[in-house]
């Protein structure tokens, strides 16, 4: 979706519209996302190296998609917001307290509800692509943690100082594919 502009004039429906559009493109590239997560999983387990490197530039183009969608999005509600002279939070749930707390037509009303379930399916793919993503990083850390094993006992090494990894003790959250969107 280009950058969509609006002044005084754009009415709530077409607000609502784009917030709408926003949000199906922002969907649409997480279920990219997500079969791409899904793929990386086959090769994964697969232990394919070189398609493991073929397909992460694939992750973090459309990891960087979602972010500039999301952006876009953002600057187009802010900038709404700002046109009208409302202030407070700039989130979904501030729009829904207008809509309520206003006169709104019908078409306003669908328009929202049509905003509404584009907001759930959002929230809806974006759990999928963050159980997938974590299951990812299950069979990473397990590959690394594999890999170290059978590295030591080939070379004759104790077991004590892991390769890979956070130190014994060390902070084992690290960052996550999904960082870029927060």
């Amino acid at each position: 979706m280009s950058t969509l502009k609006h002044d005084q004039n754009t009415s709530l429906h077409e607000f609502l519209t784009a917030v709408t559009c926003f949000l199906d493109d922002i969907t649409d590239t997480n279920r990219k996302l997500l079969d791409a997560l899904n793929h990386y999983q086959d090769l994964l387990v697969q232990g394919d190296t070189n398609s493991i490197e073929r397909a992460t530039p694939v992750l973090d183009r459309l990891a960087g998609e979602i972010r500039v969608l999301d952006e876009s999005r953002r600057a187009y509600v802010d900038d709404y917001f700002l046109q009208r002279g409302w202030s407070g939070p700039r989130n979904f749930s501030a729009i829904s307290d207008r809509v309520r707390n206003s006169d709104v037509s019908d078409d306003e009303a669908a328009a929202f509800e049509r905003a509404s379930i584009a907001r759930m399916k959002l929230i809806e793919i974006l759990a999928e692509v963050d159980a997938q993503n974590s299951l990812n990083m299950t069979l990473i850390g397990q590959g690394m943690s594999f890999a170290e094993v059978s590295l030591r006992a080939l070379l004759g090494m104790d077991n004590s100082t892991p390769t890979y990894g956070p130190p014994e003790g060390g902070n084992e959250e690290g960052p996550s594919l999904l960082d870029a969107q927060a």
